[in-house]
């Protein structure tokens, strides 16, 4: 198995975690409140800060969502959620880890939906 294949095999792993209704999970929680159609969300990146949690997060293959989550707060209102352009996001100084996990998301979510 390649590092592509082991990529693609924890990012649908944390993403079935992720959206386990039988897990308390702040990110799956405020994820369905700002997108509730969403079922398929590949996790880009996360950045465990000191005072909040950094997610990136595909929602469609056009869009990504990032979230901020406080540690100190389990009121949702204070977590901050904006959306970027994939193109936009691309377009910015990423790493080359960054783009390969948004390629293979990309594909993930072309695969989920041409199901």
């Amino acid at each position: 198995m390649n590092s592509r294949d082991k990529l693609r095999l924890n990012m649908l792993s944390s993403m079935s975690k992720m959206l386990d209704e039988k897990n308390n999970s702040p990110l799956r929680d405020l994820l369905k409140k700002h997108f509730p159609w969403v079922s398929f969300t590949p996790i880009l990146n996360w950045v465990p800060e000191q005072a909040e949690d950094i997610y990136w997060i595909l929602i469609d293959l056009e869009r990504i969502a990032i979230l901020e989550i406080p540690r100190s707060s389990n009121n949702m209102d204070d977590a901050t959620v904006d959306v970027v352009n994939v193109n936009s996001y691309m377009r910015k100084r990423i790493s080359a880890e960054t783009k390969q996990n948004l390629e293979v998301a990309i594909e993930l979510m072309s695969e989920h939906l041409s199901r």
